[in-house]
């Protein structure tokens, strides 16, 4: 495709990705926006979320965590959002 694009159609594309992006990127952020709405929704009060919280970092900037065991993550999950969690 882009050997078919002309220099000014490149830089047309271009400007118009900054303006409205487009891609991967832009749908994960669409994701993340709805992730945080309802994590907040749901969140003790005092905890909230930012879309950039639930978007994947391919670069490695964020660290990794240990691998946690089920009873681990129930307990972080009620640390979060309440006493609520786990009900069955």
């Amino acid at each position: 495709m882009l050997a078919a694009l002309s220099s000014e159609e490149l830089t047309e594309w271009i400007a118009y990705a900054q303006i409205d992006p487009f891609g991967s990127a832009r749908s994960d952020l669409q994701a993340g926006i709805v992730a945080s709405t309802m994590a907040n929704i749901h969140a003790k009060q005092g905890h909230t979320f930012t879309p950039k919280d639930f978007m994947p970092v391919f670069d490695g900037s964020r660290a990794r965590s240990k691998s946690m065991t089920p009873k681990e993550m129930l307990a972080k999950l009620k640390e979060r959002f309440g006493k609520g969690m786990g009900r069955g």
